[in-house]
């Protein structure tokens, strides 16, 4: 099942502390937070005033500050010490100062510890409407952190991305954070206003879990990098155990509101409920553990993904293939009923194994052979210079034993670019891998032939990339124009009035590869390139008042 290859990316050992730092502060702001909110919406009711209550949600949040103000000190003298590059405790030191005064990293963190240092001011407002200035003091410092995202360093300042990671924090402060104060409620207020607490903040953490895990989803599109990035990364390993975590949360949430709370008055009800609370916290520590990694990982879309498995999913998949995906998912869901839940435990089990029987026998069609660099993906851009290259390179290692017009097989077009990589690099039982004696570049390169002359003679093909002269400097380069029809000429003259002409030397024979056409004939003709950059025909030149172009209005 799986190739042997580990996931790429990593975090190096040296930075462990900076991440257990982060994670702890993130913990303590957290925890803090939903507090303060549990404490701000709590306190009108009978379960608030009772002393111990009271006085224990009033021990809680100071605390809480006090960790975080130490959490705070140790993350920002780690952070600043790996912005400026600094060996020692002194350097770090030194350097923390120009992090605060040149650094958004550090003027985001004085507002974060400003922020704080307000909500700790606070909190002798009373049991009015004050009680809610701290608690949006300390949210404010929580939805700051989204600032210090990938998503914030991406998109350079607010949007939807970071929208979303705000979200996504303020809703784990109200829904971790809460779960210690409202374990003060279960040991010290009475049974019927603890139960009354419960029931509301059930129905409150419900909304927070579908925030949760609607925000989650829109940062694992954003930030994933697919599925390459999911199963081939470092970040998307940490990223699925975040999500098995959560999946762990749910259930113990399910548990504590389907079993626990209606067994509440019953002997030993509470102990088991207080439990079950600090289990469900201690896991809420570990996802906020994995949070603080992925923080320091490198997102995956922004990592080559190295395929762990030795068979990968044929994508695009068919409708029957998606039909038998849902099924799986829907007899495992069915299982998970069935493990958990009192009734229709046997219809679901009946039903898991209808959907099983018909879908399993054919997942084995979903699937095809994979390599390590399955999901690699070329950033050459198909240009006509790293055709050309790759046409000497194929010229200089490769003739000898292909030829020097090699009779390319059909099934090249079908096959990944990723998995023509790995063969280039590894080799094959009859060929040696270059891997040693090329760099990837080169490689890149000749994949890159090999596509232009696979596909030679098949109009629409492919069109490499080419730099343009344009008359009103609007294009300088082929990509530029996607999503626009363009009329080009390979010929040598000056540019007419609102037209372009190809500036590439490679150009010619970089086209008469990709069509297989003569270089003589492409050299006295126009090309006809489609909005999606393939080449779709060659005719005749346009009269010399109009040359070349057609240009993107």
């Amino acid at each position: 099942m799986f190739n042997g290859a580990l996931p790429a990316g990593g975090v190096e050992l040296a930075h462990l502390p900076l991440v257990l730092a982060r994670a702890l502060w993130l913990a303590a702001l957290l925890s803090t937070t939903g507090a303060l909110l549990f404490r701000a919406a709590a306190a009108p009711s009978e379960a608030a005033r009772v002393p111990s209550v009271r006085a224990g949600l009033s021990r809680l949040i100071v605390r809480g500050l006090a960790a975080a103000a130490a959490a705070w000190v140790a993350w920002v003298l780690l952070q600043s010490a790996a912005i400026v590059g600094a060996d020692g405790l002194a350097e770090a030191l030194a350097g923390v100062g120009t992090v605060f005064a040149r650094a958004a990293f550090g003027h985001r963190a004085v507002a974060q510890a400003v922020l704080l240092l307000a909500a700790w001011a606070a909190l002798g407002l009373g049991d009015g409407r004050g009680r809610f200035v701290p608690a949006g003091l300390a949210l404010a410092a929580t939805a700051v952190q989204a600032g210090h995202s990938h998503a914030w360093a991406m998109q350079g300042g607010p949007g939807l991305l970071t929208g979303a990671v705000l979200l996504h924090l303020c809703a784990a402060a109200a829904w971790l954070g809460g779960l210690l104060p409202l374990a003060l409620v279960v040991r010290h207020a009475p049974l019927a206003a603890a139960t009354a607490t419960l029931r509301r903040f059930s129905r409150v953490a419900t909304a927070l879990v579908l925030l949760l895990a609607a925000t989650a989803l829109v940062q694992a599109v954003a930030l994933l990098g697919g599925l390459g990035g999911l199963f081939g990364t470092s970040y998307g390993w940490v990223a699925l155990l975040k999500a098995l975590l959560f999946a762990v949360l749910l259930g113990i949430a399910w548990r504590n509101r389907m079993r626990l709370m209606p067994a509440l008055a019953a002997r030993g009800g509470r102990a088991a409920l207080l439990r079950s609370i600090a289990l469900e916290t201690a896991i809420g520590l570990l996802v906020l553990g994995a949070a603080a990694l992925l923080s320091t990982l490198p997102p995956g879309m922004h990592t080559p993904p190295v395929w762990p498995f030795a068979y990968r999913p044929r994508l695009p998949l068919r409708l029957s293939g998606i039909a038998d995906v849902t099924a799986l998912a829907l007899a495992l869901a069915l299982l998970g009923w069935a493990a958990v839940g009192r009734r229709w435990r046997l219809p679901a089990l009946a039903l898991a194994a209808l959907l099983a029987g018909g879908a399993v026998p054919r997942l084995g069609g979903l699937l095809v052979p994979a390599t390590p660099t399955s999901f690699f993906r070329s950033e050459t851009g198909f240009t006509a210079a790293a055709i050309m290259d790759g046409a000497r390179l194929f010229a200089a290692r490769c003739a000898a034993c292909h030829g020097a017009a090699p009779l390319l097989p059909a099934r090249l077009a079908a096959t990944e670019d990723g998995d023509l990589f790995w063969v280039l690099s590894s080799g094959t039982a009859g060929m040696p891998g270059f891997a040693a004696t090329l760099d990837e570049d080169a490689r890149w390169h000749l994949i890159d032939f090999l596509r232009a002359r696979a596909t030679a003679g098949a109009l629409p093909v492919r069109a490499p990339d080419i730099d343009l002269v344009c008359a009103d400097g609007a294009i300088q380069a082929l990509s530029d124009a996607r999503g626009h029809d363009l009329r080009l000429s390979l010929r040598a003259a000056p540019p007419p009035p609102g037209g372009c002409r190809a500036a590439d030397p490679d150009a010619i024979p970089a086209y008469a590869l990709a069509s297989g056409l003569s270089p003589a004939r492409l050299s006295v003709a126009d090309l006809l390139i489609d909005a999606a950059g393939r080449l779709r025909a060659v005719v005749r030149p346009a009269p010399e008042t109009s040359i070349a172009t057609e240009t993107p209005r």
